[in-house]
């Protein structure tokens, strides 16, 4: 599981002088799909996921984005983006 949302959360909460343990948790809920009728009621089943945050990139990340949105250049397209996808395939149009 990663989440970029919470290594970063937990830099921020850190830079505000919060105490703030590298060990986060998810707590996951499924719907279960075993049950013959629905009878207006859903059940979950639950369960709580460790999970270790890194937060030594944020840092270099945030001065990177910094930098590119103060450049006078675009940056390139990179194949994961869906929106780069998107702008490229409008060109090509």
């Amino acid at each position: 599981m990663e989440s970029t949302f919470i290594h970063a959360l937990t830099q921020l909460m850190r830079k505000m002088g919060f105490e703030v343990s590298d060990i986060t948790y998810f707590y996951v809920c499924n719907g279960e799909k075993n049950y013959d009728k629905f009878d207006n009621k859903i059940n979950f089943s639950t369960t709580l996921v460790s999970y270790t945050t890194k937060t030594s990139w944020i840092e270099a990340k945030i001065v990177e984005m910094k930098s590119l949105l103060e450049s006078d250049q675009m940056p390139g397209i990179n194949k994961s983006c869906e929106h780069c996808a998107y702008l490229k395939s409008e060109r090509e149009f």
